[in-house]
């Protein structure tokens, strides 16, 4: 439900007051028409969301299906824990959202945020044994009384330096390397998720109300390329985009997840589009952020996929924008094609899962979620067939206004340590998506294995993958760590793949997580057959039709220390002929293709940096189903 929101510095509101004389328009794709919003629409549509249903009530389409049989007796769920307690004599706690360095110079390092207390940020290195060695981790205090929300490692420096937290009220920026905290302040109350582009912009959202109360949303994009020093901190650039009355920055949250976060996130590639879950008008809006356009958003409504209630939402590797729901789903949306699909997550009948985070990675979606009722607090992933069905979206115009926030600087207080880490088995449940269309894998993360376990775990909040892992392999953070109550906990779940197969895959030369080097296909779902020891493959799967003689060109870029390059096509008739081609960035064909039954796999060692075109051809005289592997080899980076 809505609540007026104060706005804080005169800053801010000047800002909020000029938007109130610009006119916000709207219009269905495809038949648009005008309208300017007067004070009797802003007074109609606060009066639409503030009817709508609590969270426990609001189910679009009606309540999702109950928990669907167990497809097989599956292995258990590997868990390794770290408690954190060396944090001083502040106390701070509730982990809540969790990221990481997701480039090759970030040394697999995770970044979380504390909820209560005294909030902190901290980095977290795991170890390469994570069954026996200790981890280490440091810690930078956050204005006290904060309540955080999202996190992002900006991209300012090759040596990944800043951080930047939004909290209730502020964005703070924090410098690792000289533990200078930057509070830009002006920002009205909300906790909304955060993105960072390429050019050093944060964006987040905001909630704001008008002189006679009214309250609207905005998506606000902070220049953060300018650093402060110990003794000048110079106003920021930002930018105001007017979202209207859409509950933007306004995450309903449960018993246990509340505040939830509101999603916002910046399109991987076409970083002009920005992505926000507005929970109260139950859409997720595409921003186009450089667009000169009369209508530069685009808004799908989640009651066409019979769910409600957006929350968090990430960009998955293709470009599908992921959003978790208070309403028990994972939604999907491609832009691109307008495709969206839902997928209620398993529960006991008539019981709410309470969820907070999403985390897609390579094809397999993580995510959080808590079922009180039922005594289930799972981390879980699902592994989704199809792309949905085409849905229709409303064209809107948001405009913007260009202004300053203040920022002040102070030296933050930095702890730090190691912490041991702690292993066990967790009970695990595979079960069918209700609608036939993917597979859900969920760890109890309050359910030992062995009944002399006394650890236990309640309510996960924020997930991010393990980059440096297999696909599917995920970090969490723990909401109420048990027996130890006065700890910052940390997890990190390594799901059975249930012979499910992700779209990116990564070589995980330590399946067993314990130093022995064990690497099978079980455990990353990259053919052993394309392995070698001194290499790190990745590879992307495909999996598509071929008419007798048709062909399909696929594209595989070689960088600087790219070893190997591999191509195959697997063809689901073992006898229908096939041939795997690749072709250089010259158009110099350095793999001829060979026709033979079933499998072809061509391997080269590429001359120059580039594009390379992989072509995939049934060479048969019948149409054939076919998944083709696309992989590179890297050499090994050292310990």
């Amino acid at each position: 439900m809505w609540s007026r929101v104060r706005l804080s510095p005169s800053t801010a509101a000047s800002t909020i007051q000029d938007f109130l004389k610009l006119p916000i328009t709207a219009a269905r794709a495809g038949t648009a028409t005008t309208r300017n919003i007067a004070v009797a629409a802003l007074v109609a549509g606060a009066m639409l969301l503030l009817a709508a249903p609590p969270r426990a009530t609001a189910q679009l389409g009606g309540v999702p299906t109950g928990t669907p049989p167990i497809k097989s007796q599956p292995e258990p769920t590997q868990l390794v824990e770290w408690d954190i307690t060396d944090i001083g004599s502040m106390l701070d706690g509730r982990p809540g959202a969790i990221t990481v360095d997701i480039y090759s110079n970030g040394g697999g390092r995770v970044w979380f945020v504390t909820r209560e207390g005294m909030p902190r940020v901290f980095m977290f290195q795991p170890p390469r044994n994570l069954k026996s060695g200790s981890a280490t981790w440091m810690a930078w205090d956050l204005d006290p009384g904060e309540t955080t929300g999202g996190l992002k490692k900006i991209r300012s420096s090759y040596d990944r330096r800043f951080v930047f937290v939004r909290t209730l009220d502020t964005v703070q920026k924090i410098d690792t390397q000289t533990d200078l905290r930057t509070t830009y302040a002006g920002v009205p109350s909300s906790v909304s998720d955060m993105s960072v582009d390429n050019r050093n912009h944060a964006y987040f959202t905001f909630s704001g109300v008008d002189q006679i109360g009214m309250p609207f949303d905005v998506l606000a994009r902070l220049d953060a390329s300018v650093n402060c020093n110990s003794n000048f901190c110079p106003p920021a650039n930002v930018t105001y985009w007017n979202l209207g009355p859409t509950g933007a920055a306004n995450c309903v949250g449960s018993l246990n997840t509340s505040p939830c976060i509101s999603g916002v996130a910046v399109h991987p590639k076409r970083q002009n589009l920005v992505y926000v879950s507005e929970q109260g008008t139950n859409d997720i809006a595409e921003v186009d952020t450089t667009s000169t356009a009369t209508y530069n958003v685009r808004r799908w409504d989640l009651g066409q996929v019979n769910a409600s209630e957006p929350e968090q939402l990430n960009i998955d590797n293709d470009g599908v924008v992921w959003v978790v729901t208070g309403s028990g789903h994972l939604v999907s949306l491609d832009p691109r094609t307008s495709r969206m699909a839902s997928y209620a997550i398993p529960r006991a009948p008539f019981l709410d899962n309470e969820t907070f985070g999403i985390a897609p990675d390579g094809g397999m979606i993580g995510y959080t979620a808590t079922a009180n009722t039922s005594d289930e607090h799972k981390v879980g992933m699902l592994v989704p067939k199809g792309k949905g069905n085409t849905k229709s979206w409303t064209a809107a115009s948001a405009p913007h206004k260009d202004d300053h926030l203040a920022a002040n600087c102070l030296t933050a207080n930095r702890s730090g340590n190691t912490v041991p880490p702690h292993a066990r088995k967790v009970m695990t449940r595979i079960s069918p998506d209700a609608g036939g269309n993917g597979t859900f894998i969920e760890a109890f993360i309050n359910k030992n294995i062995d009944p002399n376990e006394t650890q236990i775990s309640h309510v996960p909040l924020g997930i991010t993958p393990n980059f440096d892992k297999a696909t599917g392999t995920f970090f969490y953070a723990v909401g109420e760590p048990s027996p130890a109550l006065t700890v910052d906990r940390i997890g990190f779940a390594r799901l059975p793949r249930a012979n499910q197969k992700g779209n990116h895959e990564r070589e995980d030369k330590d399946c067993d997580d314990d130093g022995s080097g064990h690497d099978d296909e079980a455990h990353d779902g990259i053919p052993d057959r394309h392995k070698t020891g001194d290499s790190h493959a990745d590879m992307h799967r495909q999996n598509d039709q071929l008419a007798a003689g048709q062909s399909s060109d696929y594209t595989l870029t070689a960088g600087p220390r790219t070893m190997a390059l591999v191509a195959a096509i697997q063809a689901d008739n073992l006898l229908a002929p096939v041939s795997a081609e690749i072709i250089d960035p010259n158009g110099i064909s350095v793999a001829l293709p060979v026709a033979t039954p079933g499998l072809a796999v061509a391997t080269i060692i590429p001359s120059v940096p580039g594009d390379y075109i992989v072509r995939v051809k049934n060479e048969g005289v019948s149409a054939i189903n076919h998944e083709t592997q696309l992989l590179t080899r890297e050499p090994l980076t050292l310990p």
